[in-house]
């Protein structure tokens, strides 16, 4: 190891080949332990035959940041004109990484780095979902500096991740939340009148866009992206034309409450269901401000609870599956692959009120069953089936 202008050097020779790299690190005391063990780890791989990766350089996190937001840019193309949501999520979660590691040097970050800075976002009362998703987002970009030779591997595959269970966020809403949302929207709405603003349409828009997500179980991007061409009142039916999967492009059949709030929509300017409020070229933002407005207004009254919109998706998925529409079909609806009933599974909670309801519902198809054969099974009578009835009947008597 030597030094040179204020920094260390991996500095040895194997096999007559000398092998000189910087460390990036400044020739300090403190540094000299860390010098050391990238000497030791560069000789390694050295030894074992994997030379090649030694072609590290020194690059400041800020700048390969930078580097690799032009990158996934590219990667991940737009649509209809908008960013991807994937990039706007990496985009999102680099807003706050690139001010924690600043301009250290990117192959001197270390597991214990990454440690601290899921330490600094729980700190702020960051979510562990969102903790996750900036993890995943480091992990691509490590992956990136690897293949530039900026770092030897993506660090992020040595740390703990925020569990999947618990950074899952679903919210169903119970009919008490669902009223109460929606007579909160009403009032807001009606205040709203009262006073100028730019956007007197807020409220009306997002009760009919809570509608439809309830009803049909559209992703809110599908939604928000959906014309007035995509939609044929005469036969009920809604095509979802963009979507972030091939799947996902899928027509639907309207409800009787989808068709009335259709109607509504397709007398409203311009080519989408939901304009912009400033100009109809363009659709509205999936991020409304006036539902954290309604939920806020909600605080404090029966039935109240904090939910995000894609929460209206959930709770159609699961009601669907109460309801008994079968898991390939909700598949279908949700725009989820053929087959991938993993991911459709996640969406739908049960609770032990649905598995008693379930259960009783069940109990009397057997009923209306025995009685139906009743005449027609050797050694019974249309009384068996009676007497079954009552039976049921009585035991939820005494419940």
């Amino acid at each position: 190891m030597r030094q040179s202008n204020g920094k260390y050097y991996v500095r040895f020779v194997v096999d007559g080949v000398e092998y000189n790299e910087p460390t990036g690190l400044a020739a300090t005391e403190r540094n000299r332990k860390k010098a050391e063990r990238m000497e030791a780890a560069a000789r390694e791989l050295v030894l074992t035959g994997k030379a090649h990766l030694l072609r590290i350089t020194s690059t400041p996190f800020s700048d390969a940041a930078s580097a690799f937001l032009a990158w996934a840019e590219g990667e991940y193309p737009r649509k209809d004109g908008e960013l991807s949501g994937t990039f706007k999520r990496i985009r999102s979660s680099f807003s706050y990484i690139k001010v924690f590691f600043g301009k250290a040097i990117v192959n001197s970050i270390t597991e214990g780095h990454l440690d601290d800075f899921k330490s600094a976002r729980r700190k702020m009362g960051v979510k562990e979902v969102s903790i996750r998703n900036d993890l995943h987002a480091l992990s691509l970009f490590f992956q990136y500096c690897v293949r530039k030779h900026w770092c030897r591997e993506n660090l992020v595959r040595k740390i703990d991740m925020p569990s999947s269970k618990d950074a899952v966020r679903m919210n169903i809403l119970s009919p008490a939340t669902e009223r109460l949302y929606f007579e909160t929207i009403g009032y807001l709405d009606r205040a709203a009148k009262f006073r100028p603003s730019p956007d007197q349409n807020t409220y009306a828009d997002l009760r009919d866009f809570a509608i439809l997500m309830l009803q049909q179980g559209f992703r809110p991007e599908e939604l928000v992206a959906m014309e007035k061409s995509d939609v044929d009142l005469i036969h009920r039916h809604a095509r979802v034309r963009t979507s972030k999967t091939r799947a996902g492009r899928r027509r639907l059949k309207l409800t009787l409450e989808s068709v009335q709030v259709m109607k509504h929509r397709l007398t409203v300017p311009g080519r989408f269901l939901f304009p912009s409020p400033k100009t109809t070229d363009h659709h509205r933002s999936i991020h409304w401000r006036s539902h954290d407005e309604v939920i806020e207004a909600m605080k404090g009254r029966p039935g109240a609870a904090e939910f995000v919109m894609y929460d209206f998706r959930h709770t159609f998925a699961t009601r669907a599956a109460l309801d008994g529409m079968t898991l390939p079909v909700l598949a279908a609806t949700l725009g989820h692959a053929e087959g991938d009933l993993k991911s459709v599974a996640k969406y739908v909670h049960v609770k032990s009120d649905d598995l008693d309801a379930e259960a009783d519902r069940i109990e009397e198809l057997r009923v209306r069953r025995s009685k139906s054969f009743a005449g027609f099974l050797p050694g019974t009578g249309a009384e068996d089936g009676e007497q079954e009835g009552k039976i049921v009947k009585s035991r939820g008597t005494a419940e």
